[in-house]
């Protein structure tokens, strides 16, 4: 994820970021093996705000984004906080190598999403992102944008 590295301080508690494996990565891959480590990285920001990342080279699967969403809402449950409802996700999608074309789906189930920005780096991400924007349903808030900032500023946004 870029920029994001370290602890989320939200409400003047340290929040430590949650890291979750795939379910499909039994161990972790050898240094030179090629092998997608498949993790992502959630950290919750102020307004309300999840930041969602991956490691570099991760395959988006059905079931990384079950087990993102599953952390996401404890995540949540845990900040116990009303701005927490509806939940604004900036996804960054340009650590991904691939999509399962069955990911997008998965992410159409969630609920309690408000706005979604997907923070990429080039056309190549941007396709990512309109992939995986296609699962969600009709009348979802999202963009894409290259550049954090504008990504918060567009979550961040009232309305």
């Amino acid at each position: 994820m870029a920029g994001s590295t370290g602890t989320g301080i939200h409400s003047g508690r340290v929040i430590e970021p949650a890291v979750l494996p795939a379910a499909e990565a039994v161990a972790p891959p050898a240094p030179d093996s090629g092998e997608s480590p498949n993790t992502a990285v959630l950290r919750p920001l102020s307004g309300g705000i999840l930041e969602i990342g991956f490691a570099p080279g991760s395959i988006l699967t059905p079931s990384l984004l079950e087990q993102v969403a599953a952390t996401g809402t404890a995540t949540v449950a845990a900040a116990a906080e009303p701005q927490w409802v509806p939940m604004h996700l900036l996804i960054d999608v340009s650590a991904l190598d691939g999509v399962d074309p069955r990911a997008a789906c998965v992410l159409g189930t969630f609920s309690g999403i408000g706005r979604i920005a997907f923070l990429g780096s080039g056309p190549a991400d941007r396709v990512t992102a309109r992939f995986v924007a296609s699962g969600l349903p009709s009348g979802t808030d999202f963009r894409y944008v290259q550049d954090r900032d504008e990504a918060l500023r567009y979550l961040e946004r009232n309305g």
